[in-house]
């Protein structure tokens, strides 16, 4: 392998970018049955595959002449990078984009021996079939005019990833918001149910009146597509929070009004109910359409932490 310049190095990093993405979408759209733009950017590109490529190459710089040590050194390499990365942004998001966890023998879901086979044959075809074309064709272009596609590209790429990385943050957020809001319901009633005597039923109703409310919008999901209607779905998801928290208010004050519950604590449980009202109404919109772009490129997308409220978000999608 010749020495290449740094233009040359981002080069061969974009070319496959692409060659993963188109992989990855492919392969996705085939097991979904429709077409997927796969990957954390918008554009064509996969950095994870770009930067296996890139670990790859550098690592079997001294073995070119083994295909055992090609195979060996490039899966090591290339499973370090994708369990590193995958620690790092569920760290980072709080979702896990690609998910070993249900493979055998994987660690903590970012690798798994499968996919580590996978690396290690990649490298084999990438340093003895793939690279010697594409390297040759990078290596004709003139230093000046390699300079020029490289950094119109990363400028390119910097903006996208700029971009998908607010996306995730959005993501990330709504997700907690949902958990949030999720488990302050919960503890509510419950807090109502143990402070009056006929609160029983009237917890019994407020949980039929959520799921009356959740039944609607999944019926309204199977209707309809896009992100028009999952920013509907949204509005709807979030009127039938609204409407749960008013009946709890109804409850309490009526508890009031019969003496079956303490004024402090009453007015402690009507606070927080009014403060939950008042961050479900200022849920931000302009958050709808990225979650709904990120998730719509990241199916396999799963939380750990929010499992639910992130599966809640991908039905409201569907």
């Amino acid at each position: 392998m010749q020495a290449y310049t740094v233009s040359q190095w981002f080069l061969f990093f974009f070319i496959y970018c692409f060659i993963g993405w188109v992989w990855e979408s492919c392969y996705v759209s085939a097991k979904s049955g429709k077409w997927v733009n796969r990957g954390f950017l918008h554009g064509p590109a996969l950095p994870i595959y770009g930067s296996g490529a890139i670990v790859i190459l550098v690592s079997t710089i001294g073995v070119r002449e083994s295909i055992p040590l090609i195979f060996l050194f490039g899966m090591i390499s290339s499973t370090i990078l994708e369990f590193v990365t995958g620690y790092c942004m569920e760290r980072m998001f709080g979702v896990r984009y690609w998910d070993y966890s249900k493979k055998p023998f994987n660690l903590m879901g970012h690798i798994c021996l499968f996919s580590s086979i996978g690396w290690g044959i990649f490298s084999v075809l990438l340093v003895r079939i793939v690279h010697r074309p594409i390297e040759s064709v990078v290596c004709m272009i003139p230093v000046t005019i390699a300079d020029i596609i490289a950094f119109g590209v990363a400028i390119i790429m910097t903006v996208d990833f700029t971009q998908s990385f607010n996306e995730a943050m959005d993501l990330k957020a709504t997700i907690e918001r949902i958990a949030s809001s999720n488990q302050q319901i919960k503890t509510i009633a419950k807090r109502i149910e143990v402070a009056t005597a006929f609160a029983e039923d009237d917890y019994n109703k407020m949980k039929e009146k959520l799921a009356e409310g959740r039944a609607t919008v999944m019926n309204n999901v199977s209707k309809a597509k896009g992100r028009l209607t999952f920013e509907r779905n949204m509005d709807e998801r979030k009127g039938v929070k609204l409407a749960t928290l008013q009946k709890m208010s109804e409850t309490i004050v009526e508890g009031l009004k019969n003496k079956l519950m303490d004024e402090k604590y009453a007015n402690q449980l009507l606070e927080t109910l009014e403060n939950e009202k008042v961050n479900l109404k200022t849920d931000n919109k302009k958050s709808y359409k990225s979650v709904f772009r990120m998730v719509k490129r990241n199916p396999g997308a799963v939380s750990r932490s929010h499992s639910a409220e992130l599966d809640e978000i991908k039905k409201l999608i569907k």
